[in-house]
């Protein structure tokens, strides 16, 4: 499933997992950003830190003029709080990541 720039669901590729189920797209989410892109190739760079560095979760949003790379992506506002507080204190590349509620 490819999305168009106007839509601000998850891009689902090969490299990305199924992190949106269909049932669960009633339900906000909550993404932990570790990045906002506009070209598309800095992006899959960061796509592979990710999955270097054990997010093998991760995937992105196309948002009109940019992209957003997560980590994670969750369905509990408290799960994505706890787990941004680790990977701020475990991972220092990522100590800007934000959680974006969608």
């Amino acid at each position: 499933m490819t999305t168009t720039d106007d839509n601000i669901q998850p891009e689902l590729t090969a490299q990305t997992p199924l992190a949106v189920a269909a049932a669960d797209e009633d339900q906000p989410r909550y993404y932990i950003i570790v990045g906002v892109y506009k070209v598309k190739e800095v992006a899959e760079k960061m796509m592979e830190n990710l999955l270097k560095d054990g997010f093998s979760d991760r995937g992105w949003m196309r948002r009109p003029g940019r992209i957003d790379v997560y980590a994670r992506s969750f369905t509990e506002k408290e799960d994505a709080v706890s787990t941004l507080r680790k990977i701020h204190k475990e991972f220092p590349d990522y100590r800007d990541a934000w959680i974006l509620k969608r």
